[in-house]
């Protein structure tokens, strides 16, 4: 069985734009993610392939998505302590 980490990047109508971790994107229909999916989650992906049938499950995977939160907001934080303000000379 196959485990994958995918990251939503967006949602395009009925289609979402899905990031796994080869950094290429996928478009996937809307309806097949979990009801409650919103951009910048992390979807937990579990294949079974069968010998006449192949089945997907895509779970939410909230512990991921708070750590991923979490270090994007340190980054930003760190970004903002090293900019000095005030206009940009070009």
């Amino acid at each position: 069985m196959a485990n994958l980490l995918w990251t939503i990047d967006r949602f395009e109508s009925d289609r979402a734009v899905v990031e796994p971790a080869t950094g290429d994107t996928l478009e996937v229909p809307r309806a097949f993610l979990p009801a409650r999916s919103r951009e910048a989650d992390v979807l937990r992906v579990s294949a079974e392939p069968g010998s006449d049938t192949a089945a997907w499950l895509l779970a939410l995977d909230r512990e991921e998505t708070r750590r991923r939160r979490a270090q994007a907001q340190r980054e930003r934080d760190a970004l903002g302590r090293r900019d000095p303000g005030g206009d940009v000379t070009l």
